[in-house]
């Protein structure tokens, strides 16, 4: 039997077999489908008497359902319907015929939405890109406190597409959004006072949308516990994770959840709902050395699943490509102080197209570029003083680009978040 591709798209295979000797003539070849999207494998088939077939997912049978459509009448065809993050892997359909088997594999592999990565931005930003040196308060900005619109001590943050804002307001013990343009936040997590049920969150430090189940996904600190709330109307979440000392987390462009664990010295990877995480970052005890890490705090991954970790008390920004042992120091790592080659206890870390890395330092009341390769820094945010004022911070901590460009920033002890606007791309 000969099997040749002839026709392909990013959802669709078709293969054209003819009764011959079993002999495979075929191209590999990888399927792309966008998450909730439905992803069809279909063989063409000349020649009679039909094959018997079977498909395996990842080495497993799989039978008809509402997850899988299998025909073998003219064709053969499977359909993956409404895939998951879960559904990539490799399909493989079994074609006997007489005594003789044939396995052909297609490798499917189910992406996020969205083309930026978690904190991201869709613009293309130059390493000159300028931003409005006077930030817009967007959250908060009334004194330290628990109304509505107020903050106390908001540490992480991320920017929906819509431009909502979301806030871990850490000493008021729960999740705050923000709408565009709001006077005040709505509590989306939390806000039953300090403690461990599941309706209560105790001191979070960070949070990110899982768009594969309308969902955000806490560091709930105090409770050594990652929980997952409803993203809209939830009363209470559920563990995740526990017996973990969360600090930062983010989700990747394939689903894959990232939690930085400060007492281990480590960054882990999970699939979502899959308890037992790989290390990605760290995990060598604390020190400096390149595959170490010291407190790791904020994160942010590519698409590439490169980790990009603020490792804060070694007061530098390191990446993680996928698979290495050791990472590749990209800010800061020259002491702690306020030169333009330092970095002071590394926070909030974002990256943007060209590979530019923007760190918010806790000790420093300003926000850093780093070019690629470089060696020092610039200023884009702050970097006036620690103060109130427009274009002053006072321990910037958590960081996110909206979809625009624009750089948001919780200035953790003026109990606001500040936008700055970006004005030259």
């Amino acid at each position: 039997m000969n099997i040749k591709p002839v026709r392909k798209s990013s959802l669709s295979y078709y293969y054209n077999l003819s009764m011959a000797p079993l002999a495979l003539k075929q191209t590999s070849s990888d399927v792309d489908v966008l998450h909730t999207k439905n992803a069809q494998i279909t063989f063409e088939i000349d020649g009679l008497p039909r094959p018997n077939i079977t498909w395996l997912f990842n080495g497993n049978p799989i039978q008809p359902s509402a997850k899988y459509q299998m025909e073998a009448r003219y064709q053969i065809i499977l359909n993956v319907n409404k895939t998951d993050f879960v559904d990539s892997g490799t399909y493989t359909a079994v074609i006997e015929y007489g005594i003789e088997k044939l396995k052909v594999p297609v490798k499917m592999t189910v992406k996020g939405t969205s083309m930026s990565p978690m904190r991201g931005t869709e613009a293309s930003l130059s390493p000159q890109a300028q931003w409005s040196p006077t930030g817009i308060t967007v959250a908060g900005g009334h004194g330290q406190g628990g109304a509505l619109n107020q903050l106390n001590a908001p540490c992480g943050l991320f920017v929906d597409k819509d431009g909502t804002v979301y806030i871990a307001d850490y000493f008021n013990n729960r999740v705050v959004a923000w709408p565009s343009g709001a006077t005040s936040g709505q509590v989306v997590a939390g806000g039953n006072g300090a403690g461990n049920g599941l309706n209560q969150l105790y001191f979070p430090t960070d949070m990110v949308a899982d768009r594969r189940t309308d969902s955000l996904l806490i560091c709930d600190r105090i409770n050594r516990r990652v929980v997952r709330w409803p993203h809209r109307n939830g009363t209470h979440g559920e563990i995740v994770l526990s017996n973990i000392d969360c600090w930062g987390l983010t989700i990747d462009y394939y689903g894959f959840l990232y939690v930085s664990d400060f007492r281990k010295e480590e960054v882990q990877r999970y699939k979502v709902g899959d308890p037992k995480g790989t290390v990605v970052a760290g995990g060598n005890g604390q020190g400096d050395r390149l595959d170490q890490l010291h407190w790791p705090s904020f994160l942010f991954v590519t698409q590439d699943q490169s980790v990009y970790v603020g490792d804060s008390s070694n007061n530098r920004v390191v990446k993680w490509t996928k698979g290495a042992q050791t990472a590749e120091l990209v800010a800061g790592g020259n002491g702690k102080g306020s030169a333009m080659n330092q970095v002071n206890n590394a926070c909030g870390v974002v990256v943007d197209r060209m590979s530019t890395v923007y760190v918010a330092e806790f000790e420093n009341p300003r926000v850093m570029r780093w070019p690629q390769e470089s060696s020092v820094g610039d200023v884009v945010a702050g970097g006036n003083g620690e103060g109130y004022g427009a274009n002053q911070l006072s321990h910037s901590y958590g960081l996110s680009f909206d979809r625009n460009g624009d750089l948001y920033v919780t200035d953790h002890t003026n109990f606001r978040v500040q936008k700055f606007e970006l004005i030259s791309s």
